[in-house]
C-alpha cells in the first residue's frame, strides 16, 4: 500500500501540525470530489448491538440496550446510498456491539466492497473471536484492516494464536493492535455514562463532522458517544443518507461543535465543561445469552 502525504508527515511534523495538515488535506479532497468541505470521512454502521465484554470504561457494562441485528436490507440500502456518491472513505460495522459476533459479516463486507470498491473497510474489534479462519475469510471478503483493542493485561487466546500464525508482513498490512487500560489510556466519558481516570477534554469536537454513525435501527445519530441514540437526525430506512447529512439542523449542529459551541447537555459533559450528574451505577449489565446463542445459527 503506497504512503499518502499524511503518512509521510507523521515522521517530521508535530501533532498539532499533523492535525492542521490533515484537516487541510481532507477539506481539499472533499471539495474536489463533493464540491463541499462538509462531508464525512467515515461511516460506522451498527450491524449488531451486543458485546461479549463488560469493560469498566464502556457504557455496555452499566446500561443494557436492546439485543438486535440490523436488518440486512437496511444495511444494503445504506451502502447503496453511499455508492451514489462513490464514497471512498472508511466503512466500519460497529457502534457498541462486537462486530465479529455477527455471522453475516463476511457477506455484508463483500457487498460493501462490491458497491464501494474504493472505500477502506476497517473492523474495530476486541479480537476475542478473531481466529485464523475468520481472519482470512474477512480479508477475502474485502476487509482492509483490523483495529484490535486489548482490554486488560492479557491478550486473548485467539489473538495469541493468530499472531503466531501470521507472518510479519500480514500483521503490518492488516492489523493495528492497541491496549486499553483504565489507568493509562485517555478515554471519553461517553457523555457522562462512564468515569475514566484520564478523560479526554476538547475545546471543539470534530467527531460528528468526521463520522456518520448509524445505529441498528437505522437512526443517524449525533456521534459514537450517543449510546442511547437520543439525538436522531434522520432515519436511513426512509431517507437517503446524504439527504440526512445535509439537513440544515444537522449542518448547524456540526458547525457549532467544530467551533466550540456546546449547547447540548451530552456535549458539555462529554468535553468536560460540565460534570456528569452521577457516577455509573454499581452493577454489570448481564450478557444476553439467549440472543448470543440465537445468532450463532444465522448464515
Amino acid at each position: 500500500m503506497s504512503l499518502s502525504i499524511l503518512d509521510i508527515g507523521k515522521d517530521f511534523l508535530s501533532s498539532s501540525m499533523q492535525s492542521f495538515f490533515a484537516k487541510l488535506y481532507w477539506n481539499m479532497k472533499n471539495y474536489l470530489k463533493y464540491r463541499t468541505v462538509d462531508m464525512f470521512k467515515a461511516v460506522e454502521i451498527e450491524t449488531i448491538s451486543v458485546c461479549n465484554r463488560r469493560c469498566v470504561y464502556c457504557p455496555v457494562r452499566y446500561y443494557k440496550r436492546e439485543s438486535k441485528l440490523m436488518n440486512e436490507k437496511l444495511f444494503k440500502k445504506i451502502i447503496d446510498d453511499l455508492s451514489k456518491i462513490n464514497f471512498s472513505g472508511r466503512i466500519s460495522p460497529h457502534f457498541y456491539g462486537e462486530p465479529l459476533l455477527d455471522k453475516r459479516l463476511p457477506r455484508l463486507m463483500k457487498y460493501v466492497k462490491r458497491k464501494l470498491p474504493k472505500c477502506k473497510i476497517v473492523i474495530f474489534t476486541n479480537g476475542d473471536f478473531l481466529n485464523k479462519e475468520t481472519f482470512h475469510n474477512l480479508i477475502n471478503s474485502g476487509v482492509d484492516k483490523f483495529l484490535i483493542t486489548q482490554h486488560g493485561e492479557k491478550m486473548s487466546v485467539n489473538m495469541n494464536n493468530l499472531f503466531k500464525e501470521l507472518n510479519r508482513s500480514q500483521k503490518r498490512k492488516y492489523i493495528h493492535y492497541r491496549v486499553y487500560t483504565m489507568e493509562n489510556t485517555n478515554l471519553s466519558n461517553r457523555g457522562g455514562l462512564v468515569d475514566p481516570d484520564n478523560m479526554i477534554k476538547m475545546k471543539f469536537c470534530p467527531l460528528p463532522s468526521d463520522i456518520a454513525v448509524i445505529d441498528y435501527n437505522g437512526h443517524v445519530i449525533l456521534c459514537c458517544n450517543d449510546y442511547f441514540s437520543q439525538h436522531v437526525f434522520g432515519d436511513a430506512n426512509k431517507e437517503n443518507l446524504i439527504y440526512i447529512w445535509n439537513k440544515p439542523i444537522w449542518k448547524k449542529v456540526r458547525h457549532d461543535l467544530m467551533t466550540g459551541k456546546f449547547d447540548w447537555e451530552i456535549c458539555k459533559i462529554c468535553v468536560g465543561l460540565k460534570p456528569a450528574p452521577t457516577n455509573p451505577p454499581n452493577y454489570v449489565a448481564p450478557a444476553d445469552k439467549e440472543f448470543l446463542q440465537s445468532i450463532q445459527s444465522i448464515k
